[in-house]
């Protein structure tokens, strides 16, 4: 299997808490850099990424792709790939 492939990943949550563990069990150890960019989250969703020690940044969302961009701009992203 292949670990910490160099790729940055970006999550971006809202009230994920049903899907966040699963989501970050899939990734953790597969890649590099992980950031989740969540959206003032009201339910466990950040309780959830401090279990796996992943940074969370919080951003006011307006849409997907301001979200996305907002991430791109403001994050120290150390790796050429990014999902």
């Amino acid at each position: 299997m292949l670990n910490n492939l160099p790729i940055s990943l970006i999550i971006l949550t809202f009230n994920e808490e049903k899907n966040i563990r699963a989501c970050l069990q899939s990734v953790v150890g597969k890649v590099n850099q992980i950031f989740v960019v969540d959206s003032f989250s009201t339910d466990s969703t950040l309780a959830i990424c401090k279990e796996f020690n992943v940074p969370v940044i919080q951003n006011k969302f307006e849409n997907y792709s301001i979200q996305r961009n907002w991430a791109f701009k403001n994050l120290e992203i150390a790796n050429t790939w990014i999902m």
